[in-house]
């Protein structure tokens, strides 16, 4: 791994400050028990446009300018004052499904997961600077008014307009080679595999006496076991699934009959498997027991079913009969029967081909809302979750954009326009690192070796 650059060198590696002033800056930062930038900026030997570069240089993030922002206070309380102020974190703007956050430290993962879970959105992390934070944390949220407006908050921004001023390595380097990313009717023909899938013909339901499928998404072996075990003795058929993407690939391909659900799991967390299924109408039917170590008394549970529309909600740790009666109750219930699943499975493909054609007629209107109603269909289409991303970029809404472009690649880990056109929209958006990951996946799912050649020394301009 890349040792990370100081701040300081990078400064001076800009030409910004010689060496002589980064010592003296580095003697007035111990001084002052403050940190380098924050004491460069007060001795006014360093910008504070300069300062926010280096720090979005340092970390391959862009950098928010919170000094002349203005900011909605409803956005900025989505995190309490206490964890703002203890983690030195600040909302600054929602974009669709996404929570553009400032930080200090924003490579910290472990607050980074814990926002996305608390929110239930994704969140895309912002540097900015210590000192501008710790001033406009509290500021901000003592706001008695919608918008809160920073103290260098140009004149012009009128009352009830949001400015979130950032900025980006200015001095990335070009593609070595241009890569294209526009989209296309190449890039729509891609989706076809997986999007038009013929759904086999309506069978007859299966008697409500007949073994069932259960789905049990657990990271802990011990406990998959153990619920796996329970539910066998059922007289029940079990699949276990570790991982919230190898769940969502076991739902739409097994179509289970019930879902066993762990609350935090790797790479997708549990409330957005059920949120994803609970909001489809082909797959909203299916129950889903929630179970979780973290979530406890029976108010946050009944909050839980409501949000989130789970079936039933099981405390760890929990009791073999609790956990059985639970199941049986649920799978006792009437699922969508084979004749409507088709139904829906065929409506989503008629929708997806005329979407795709509308997309390609630059009808992006007709195509959103026939995606619309095929998502509803078929949440777990890789090829729709594109399709949608493709219409949202070309209503200039990069970051919805890369949430479903990202959606698409969790559902085929191999989709290369997808994890290409995601990493075009990072970057343009300042997200080096990001960006950079996003190439990654798209270097191992590159088509040809001439693509994969291409894609190879554009990294190595960017990194």
């Amino acid at each position: 791994m890349t040792e990370q650059k100081r701040i300081g060198d990078i400064l001076i590696e800009r030409g910004v400050i010689d060496t002589a002033t980064a010592e003296l800056i580095e003697t007035e930062r111990m001084l002052k028990r403050s940190r380098f930038l924050s004491a460069a900026v007060a001795s006014g030997r360093v910008s504070e446009r300069e300062a926010l570069t280096a720090l979005a240089v340092q970390d391959g993030l862009p950098a928010v300018d919170l000094g002349r922002c203005v900011l909605s206070t409803a956005v900025v309380r989505r995190v309490p004052l206490e964890v703002a102020r203890q983690h030195l974190i600040l909302p600054v703007r929602e974009d669709g499904n996404h929570l553009l956050v400032a930080m200090a430290s924003p490579k910290d993962r472990n607050v980074l997961d814990e926002l996305a879970f608390a929110t239930g959105m994704t969140v895309l992390p912002h540097v900015a600077l210590f000192s501008r934070l710790t001033e406009i944390i509290p500021k901000a949220h003592g706001a008695l008014t919608a918008f809160y407006r920073a103290p260098l908050a140009p004149e012009e921004i009128a009352p009830g307009q949001e400015y979130v001023p950032t900025f980006s390595d200015d001095r990335a380097a070009p593609p070595a080679v241009e890569i294209e990313v526009v989209i296309d009717t190449d890039d729509l023909a891609e989706v076809e595999p997986d999007a038009v899938q013929e759904v086999p013909a309506p069978v007859a339901p299966a008697p409500a006496t007949q073994k069932k499928l259960v789905l049990v998404v657990e990271d802990d072996a011990e406990i998959a076991h153990l619920v796996g075990a329970t539910i066998g003795q059922l007289g029940h058929d079990v699949l276990i699934a570790g991982r919230g993407l190898d769940a969502l690939r076991l739902i739409k391909q097994r179509r289970p009959d019930l879902i066993v659900l762990d609350a935090m799991l790797p790479e997708v967390h549990g409330f957005e498997i059920c949120r994803k299924v609970k909001e489809s109408k082909r797959f909203g039917a299916t129950p889903v027991l929630m179970i979780s170590a973290i979530y406890r008394g029976w108010r946050l549970a009944e909050d839980i079913k409501a949000t989130y529309k789970v079936d039933a909600f099981l405390e760890k740790p929990f009791r073999v009969a609790d956990l059985r009666r639970a199941a049986q109750q649920l799978l006792e219930r009437g699922a969508v029967t084979a004749q409507d699943d088709a139904k829906l499975g065929n409506e989503a493909l008629t929708l997806a081909r005329d979407a795709k054609a509308a997309l390609a007629r630059g009808e992006i209107d007709l195509a959103t809302e026939k995606l619309r109603r095929a998502e509803s269909r078929e949440p777990f289409s890789a090829s729709i979750q594109f399709l949608v991303a493709a219409a949202l970029e070309k209503r200039e809404k990069p970051f919805q954009a890369i949430f479903h472009y990202e959606r698409a690649i969790e559902l085929k880990p191999d989709f290369f326009a997808a994890a290409r056109n995601a990493a075009a929209l990072y970057q343009s958006r300042g997200f080096k690192n990001k960006a950079a990951e996003m190439w990654e996946r798209a270097l191992h799912s590159a088509p040809t070796k001439e693509t994969k050649d291409q894609i190879k020394q554009y990294l190595m301009s960017l990194l």
